[in-house]
């Protein structure tokens, strides 16, 4: 069968070369193709995926600190400065003690807890993060310096706290509403 094809095609070739192109049609098919690009992701589908990527993290994180109690969590061990485990087991102690002590306080005044164990944790994660930071810089004493900072900052807000709310409740037992909320 294919014989017979060709020897028809060959037959009648004249027939099928009755309409010719435009001159310059192989050129500016060759041209068209040369210009087609490839197809490529745009930077900015990059960048808003990482962006996403960075806050499903992020929330990710802030949710499995959340469901922590950010005093009571475990303290990791610095193996870089020995000096920086006993502060962090000092201030930790103090802390908890503190944070006990409003828990009992506190009782009547949930809202004042609330802000402060959301004032913890992100204490707790910014500690996080400088220890981390510790860690890779090989133990910078600045990096240091601040983690020990914001172990003291704990202490005070945990101080502030406990001021508040003997204030509140001193101001409460004056009037003669000993334990009710605000």
């Amino acid at each position: 069968m294919g014989d017979r094809l060709e020897k028809f095609v060959q037959e009648h070739n004249e027939e099928f070369d009755i309409y010719s192109p435009p001159a310059g049609t192989w050129n500016n098919i060759e041209r068209k193709l040369k210009k087609k690009k490839n197809p490529v992701i745009r930077p900015y589908w990059a960048w808003a995926a990482a962006v996403l990527l960075i806050a499903v993290s992020f929330a990710w994180f802030n949710n499995r600190q959340a469901t922590s109690h950010p005093v009571l969590q475990e303290i990791q061990v610095v193996t870089l400065n020995p000096e920086l485990v006993n502060a962090e087991v000092y201030y930790a102690s103090i802390v908890e003690t503190q944070h006990q002590e409003i828990a009992q306080l506190g009782k009547g005044y949930p809202d004042v807890c609330n802000d402060l164990d959301k004032e913890l944790r992100s204490m707790d994660t910014l500690y996080g993060q400088l220890k981390n930071e510790y860690q890779v810089s090989g133990g910078n004493e600045a990096v240091m310096q601040a983690m020990v900072e914001n172990l003291q900052a704990r202490v005070q807000l945990m101080n502030q706290q406990l001021q508040l709310l003997k204030s509140i409740i001193a101001q409460r037992s004056a009037k003669g509403h000993p334990l009710e909320s605000m």
